[in-house]
């Protein structure tokens, strides 16, 4: 996720003209490159695929399930922000006329190198083969950079800013040949590199791209994938992967959000900064990250007023000069996400850093992470659980425009009430984040009889907060693979915990 390197792929496919355009994304995902590049579909957006093992294929079910009848599921996430370099690629790519296409593994190709999964696991993305290596090491020391991010942003983001696309390229590519290549013992790092799939992917990276020189042996063939893989990719020995064929296996394209992509990639937690820097590089800004960085630090101070740190216009000036001090002190061409983040808690906390700095911490996290929220366009469908969710809270006359509602259900007397309480009790078991809190009883959403526990059985319904927020479908769409309906999943989860809960009476009730 990176605006400079977004920049520089759209840039270069302008220029090159070439007949076909392959990125880093699974293959099976090819055919919804169209809806991905749609008019009316508006990142974040992600590619989901799941998978359930119900012939036990892998032989993991009982290993990652608590019962060998019980099947193992897989779920992974592809997910494209309006500055994934992949994203634009594929834009770019259209407006020239190329052929478009994901050349990665599929999810089911991938299991069985990442098969370390349970029900309720996240994929989690990271680029460790850029950093956990001593080339990295030697250079973060020699740089006094505190982590690979801010490495990253001085040396390419803002530190090539003005940098001609092809010198840029050339300049990420000997920072990924140094780090896969510099200080490594070849035999442990085949070893590793083929333990972990990496191998295995770019050999069938490298044999789409044979097929596309085939098909277009008068033109250019443009390669865009993570700059570990392509300075690898001219000297890998094609070979296309292996992998059992199940239908069940389903790829869809489905909408995503900020606060998603900040849990799901660890590398990325403030994308409302690469929002702000790509703007202002739309716009022609001649510095974007200081543009990007002088809106968000007026922003975080907004939010720090509105909270419990307290802040003023003058902390606001103050907050400015200080990251653009940090920036000229560190080097920096720009202020960078590290010079506005210390030059904020800097002007902001007022005492103790770890006694008064956390609402100042929060107030910055919730603006630098922000709540965009993605569209896809209608032609790509939609994932079954989320299709039904909508379905039924429509059915039930749920509000689910963020506004919250209390509900109140006479369970004795109105089946259709009995319905809507089964329904969000699913939602309430399956941590699906629907609920508000009640007002005269803080931290419930909930009020009602409970026969499993005893509790309130004097009440003769149910009291419920009901708040929709853009976590509620990032948190179904993670539950996807467990049914197409909420009970579906609500049951498959059940199942799963009980197997587990043998010889607990209470918890099993």
């Amino acid at each position: 996720y990176s605006p400079a390197c977004a920049q520089a792929a759209a840039a270069l496919i302008r220029e090159a003209q070439p007949a076909a355009v392959l990125v880093e994304g699974p293959d099976d995902g090819t055919p919804l490159i169209e809806h991905l590049i749609a008019a009316d579909t508006a990142p974040p957006v992600t590619l989901f695929a799941s998978y359930v093992d119900k012939r036990n294929r892998f032989g993991l079910n009982g290993t990652l399930t608590p019962e060998p009848e019980l099947p193992a599921r897989f779920r992974a996430w592809w997910p494209f922000v309006a500055w994934s370099p992949e994203y634009a690629a594929l834009q770019a790519g259209a407006a020239v006329g190329a052929e478009l296409a994901f050349i990665d593994l599929p999810l089911l190709a991938r299991i069985p190198f990442q098969h370390a999964r349970t029900l309720d696991a996240d994929q989690v993305v990271d680029d460790r083969h850029l950093w956990a290596n001593a080339y990295f090491q030697a250079l973060r020391a020699r740089t006094g950079r505190r982590s690979f991010m801010a490495l990253w942003e001085a040396l390419f983001e803002v530190g090539a800013h003005a940098t001609a696309p092809a010198e840029f390229m050339r300049a990420v590519h000997t920072f990924a040949w140094c780090a896969r290549h510099a200080g490594a013992d070849p035999e442990r790092r085949a070893a590793s590199l083929a333990a972990d799939g990496t191998l295995t992917r770019e050999a069938h990276m490298r044999w789409h791209i044979d097929q596309a020189l085939k098909r277009h042996p008068a033109g250019r063939v443009a390669v865009v994938t993570g700059a570990f893989h392509a300075v690898a990719l001219p000297f890998i020995k094609a070979k296309r992967a292996k992998w059992p064929k199940d239908k069940a296996a389903e790829i869809r394209l489905t909408p995503h959000s900020f606060p998603a992509l900040s849990r799901l990639y660890d590398m990325a937690r403030q994308p409302a900064h690469g929002a702000a820097v790509w703007a202002a590089m739309q716009a022609g800004a001649p510095k974007p990250h200081d543009a990007a960085a002088l809106d968000l630090t007026v922003r975080a101070v907004r939010a720090a007023r509105g909270g419990d740190a307290g802040a003023s216009t003058a902390d606001a000036v103050g907050a400015w000069q200080q990251a653009q001090n940090l920036a000229r002190l560190r080097g920096n061409a720009q202020v960078t996400l590290y010079d506005l983040r210390d030059g904020v808690r800097s002007a902001l906390v007022k005492g103790d850093a770890r006694e008064r700095g956390g609402a100042v911490d929060r107030a910055l996290g919730e603006v630098l992470t922000g709540t965009t929220v993605g569209q896809v366009t209608a032609a790509a469908g939609e994932v079954p659980l989320l299709a039904s969710f909508r379905a039924d809270a429509k059915r039930y006359r749920l509000d689910l425009s963020g506004v919250q509602k209390t509900v109140r259900l006479d369970l004795r007397r109105d089946p259709k009430h009995r319905g809507k309480s089964a329904f969000l009790h699913q939602a309430a078991y399956l941590q699906v984040p629907l609920f508000g809190e009640l007002d005269k009883h803080p931290g419930r959403h909930l009020r009602g009889p409970d026969p499993v526990r005893g509790a309130d059985l004097h009440l003769l319904g149910e009291t419920w907060a009901v708040q929709w927020s853009e976590r509620v479908d990032d948190r179904l769409l993670s539950l996807a693979d467990r049914g197409t309906s909420l009970a579906a999943a609500a049951g498959t989860t059940l199942r799963a915990e009980l197997a587990g809960l043998r010889e607990d009476a209470d918890g099993a009730s």
